[in-house]
């Protein structure tokens, strides 16, 4: 008596548009981490410019930028971390 059974969550289109944008940024965001750390050797041997470093590290900070974003308008549609 007096349990929940189930909890109906009705999304908005903004809401699902956000999920997804945060979703789809986070694996973009795991690819470019993955590129930089494979890049990183090249740079310190020499075999590589630093400009295409630099340009992946500004995108990888673009990115974090984005998922903070992202979570911050998910947390004032009443989302928690967890959800």
């Amino acid at each position: 008596a007096g349990q929940l059974l189930f909890r109906i969550q009705i999304l908005s289109e903004t809401v699902h548009a956000n999920q997804k944008s945060l979703y789809r940024t986070l694996q973009e965001l795991q690819v470019a981490e993955r590129e930089k750390k494979r890049l990183e050797p090249l740079l310190k041997a020499g075999t590589m410019r630093p400009k295409v470093l630099d340009e992946l590290e500004s995108q990888i900070k673009i990115q974090e930028a984005a998922i903070d974003s992202y979570r911050q308008q998910l947390r004032l549609a009443g989302f928690s971390e967890k959800d």
